[in-house]
C-alpha cells in the first residue's frame, strides 16, 4: 500500500462516539478533523427505539429513513419520527422487523421496505401508511419469499427484490413482479446493489457475484468465492470493491478481466460499502467503520 493510501479504522463506541486508531498520513488526519458524528440512539427520548440499524436510505426531499428491528424511523436532520406495527390498524407496518429500504432519488416516490418474514411493504411518506405485498397473494403472485434480504432501485424504474429464495424485480409503474432470469432467480441472495444508472450487482449466499449485462438483458457471473457476497461499490477511478461475510474486502481495477485482489483490513465480515463525493471508500464491518483514504 502506497503512503498516500491508508485504511483508517474507526470503532463506534457507546452512544455513537468516535474513536480512531493512529493515522498514517496528513490527508487522513485532515479527514478525521472534518468528520463529525451526531449521536442518534435510544439514549435520546426523541431518537430511536432501537440501536440495531439494518439499513439506511435518503429520499428525494433529503429525509433519512432508518430500518431497525423495532420499526421505521424518519430523520429530517433535527428530529426523529418513529413508525411501528399496530395490530389494530392494518395501514401501519405489517412488521417491526425491517431488513432493507429503497426509494427513488431523482424524483419523489414511495418508500419500499423489506421485512424479515412479512413480505414487501409500500410506504407512503406523506400519510405514514403502508400496504403489504405477500407471497401467494394477488399482488405478490410471483414474489419468491416473504423474507426480503435486500432492495435496490435502478433507473428510477425497477425495484430489485433480493430474497432468501431468489431475485425478483418490480416495475415501479405497473407494480408487476417477475422473477429474474437465470441462476439469480432461484439462488439464495445475500445482496443487490445498483451503481449509477442501470448497473446492477447481485451477490449470493453461496459466494457468486453477478453483474447485469444490459445489452443481453441477463446476469453474468463476475466472480466466485466461498462465502456470501454482502456489498459492492464502484469508486471514481472505475474500480470495483467487493465486501464478503468472512473473507474481508476485495478490489478489482478492471471489471472485464482479472481476479479481484484482497485488501488488508482489520475485520473480515463486511456489512456495507459506500464511496463518498471525495472518492473515499467507507467500509462497514462487524468490528466498526473503516475509511480507505485515496
Amino acid at each position: 500500500m502506497s503512503p498516500n493510501r491508508v485504511i483508517t479504522f474507526f470503532a463506534l463506541a457507546f452512544f455513537g462516539s468516535l474513536v480512531s486508531l493512529p493515522l498514517r498520513s496528513p490527508a487522513a488526519q485532515e479527514e478525521l478533523v472534518r468528520i463529525r458524528f451526531t449521536p442518534l440512539s435510544t439514549a435520546n427520548s426523541e431518537g430511536l427505539k432501537s440501536d440495531l440499524i439494518r439499513d439506511l436510505t435518503e429520499d428525494f426531499a433529503g429525509n433519512v429513513w432508518i430500518a431497525t428491528d423495532h420499526g421505521l424511523v424518519r430523520f429530517d436532520g433535527w428530529s426523529a419520527n418513529n413508525y411501528s406495527h399496530n395490530p389494530n390498524n392494518s395501514s401501519t407496518l405489517s412488521s417491526d422487523q425491517l431488513t432493507s429500504l429503497a426509494t427513488t432519488r431523482d424524483r419523489s416516490g414511495s418508500l419500499w421496505i423489506g421485512t424479515l418474514s412479512n413480505g414487501l411493504l409500500k410506504f407512503n411518506q406523506e400519510s405514514g401508511t403502508a400496504s403489504a405485498i405477500l407471497k401467494g397473494t394477488t399482488r405478490g403472485e410471483n414474489l419468491l419469499s416473504d423474507n426480503i434480504v435486500d432492495l435496490a432501485i435502478s433507473d428510477d424504474q425497477y425495484l430489485w427484490i433480493a430474497t432468501d429464495a431468489g431475485l425478483n424485480v418490480l416495475n415501479l409503474v405497473t407494480e408487476k413482479i417477475v422473477v429474474a432470469n437465470g441462476p439469480v432467480g432461484s439462488a439464495r441472495i445475500a445482496s443487490v446493489t445498483t451503481v449509477g444508472k442501470g448497473e446492477i450487482w447481485v451477490g449470493t449466499v453461496a459466494g457468486d457475484l453477478y453483474k447485469w449485462n444490459s445489452h443481453d438483458k441477463e446476469f453474468v457471473k463476475f466472480w466466485t468465492t466461498t462465502v456470501p457476497v454482502t456489498s459492492v461499490a464502484r469508486d471514481n477511478k472505475n474500480g470495483i470493491w467487493i465486501g464478503t461475510a468472512g473473507l474481508g474486502l476485495y478490489n478489482s481495477t478492471d471489471d472485464s478481466k482479472g481476479e479481484p485482489r484482497r485488501v488488508s483490513l482489520r475485520g473480515n465480515n463486511i456489512t456495507a460499502l459506500d464511496v463518498d463525493a471525495n472518492g473515499d471508500l467507507w467500509v462497514g464491518t462487524m468490528n466498526g467503520l473503516a475509511m480507505y483514504d485515496r
